[in-house]
């Protein structure tokens, strides 16, 4: 077994924890908006309320989740704790992520990758791994490691199904937000 620190944005969509509206987290508001109005008799809109959203609470749950995926659905994968999470300034060229601590089998991902050297070096070629790994010194530390992360990015993404990994997600997202906002009438 090895033990890796990874960027979950390293790992593809299958340990994506994107917030920005990616699953169904707009939805929320609209729910809790017409909760509101159902149980009150009122016809308010989104406008009609403060609201405040404990967004780091809702990316470390959403990263939990996410980890405890990978565990349960990844049979090279033995453990996946979450060390951190963050979120970008802007979201146009990142998303959320996590640093997962990942301790798998490394044997049996490079036996994967091994048996589908052609399709890997094709994949490697083509998915931004070569250029963020070939163009090091070859005494770059960095370098070995960037092709331990791409082999499991790989792995994973050729042996998760992306649906189930999505759904993993979106099953729980709506009790995730829920227990991390709230909404209070605005004094207007």
């Amino acid at each position: 077994m090895k033990t890796i620190t990874v960027n979950s944005q390293d790992l593809g969509n299958v340990a994506t924890i994107d917030t920005y509206g990616t699953y169904n987290g707009e939805l929320v508001d609209d729910e809790m908006i017409e909760h509101y109005n159902e149980e009150h008799r009122t016809d308010y809109n989104y406008d009609d309320f403060d609201w405040n959203y404990d967004h780091k609470a809702i990316v470390k749950d959403l990263a939990e989740l996410r980890a405890k995926f990978l565990e349960n659905n990844c049979e090279a994968i033995e453990k996946c704790v979450v060390k951190s999470t963050g979120s970008p300034m802007y979201y146009n060229y990142s998303t959320d992520y996590a640093m997962f601590e990942i301790t798998y089998n490394e044997k049996l991902v490079n036996e994967f990758v091994e048996k589908n050297k052609e399709e890997f070096k094709s994949w490697y070629s083509e998915s931004g791994w070569w250029s963020s790994t070939e163009w090091r010194e070859d005494d770059d530390p960095r370098l070995e490691e960037n092709r331990e992360i791409a082999r499991l990015d790989y792995y994973l993404n050729k042996t998760i199904n992306y649906d189930d990994s999505y759904w993993a997600l979106a099953e729980r997202e709506d009790e995730i937000y829920w227990e991390h906002t709230t909404m209070e009438r605005s004094k207007q």
